[in-house]
């Protein structure tokens, strides 16, 4: 299931792209892109920090419990081995920590 919404929480979408009939292929393109590049995620969304701190990722993992993991958005900018490893960390420490709670 893909995000209805917009890709931050940051409201309604600029005026540039309110009328552009590319902006729904280019979001589901971008998505497809990110679900890619991490490997075995489902796309949620992205966590807007506004400056705080860097924005995230938000995702789920394919094989998991379900749980929503994030990863900093800076994580498109490295080779995507670093980037999967990261991804894969998040989801190793979500079901070690999942299992532990069940124990």
């Amino acid at each position: 299931m893909r995000p209805s919404g917009h890709l931050t929480s940051s409201g309604s979408p600029s005026t540039s792209h309110r009328d552009d009939p590319f902006q729904p292929l280019t979001k589901e393109l971008w998505i497809q892109f990110v679900e890619f590049f991490l490997g075995g995620i489902e796309f949620i969304g992205i966590q807007n920090c506004y400056g705080i701190r860097e924005d995230l990722i938000l995702f789920r993992a394919s094989s998991s419990a379900r749980s929503t993991l994030a990863v900093p958005f800076s994580v498109m900018l490295v080779r995507q081995e670093e980037a999967r490893e990261l991804v894969q960390s998040r989801i190793r420490a979500s079901e070690n920590s999942y299992k532990g709670a069940a124990s």
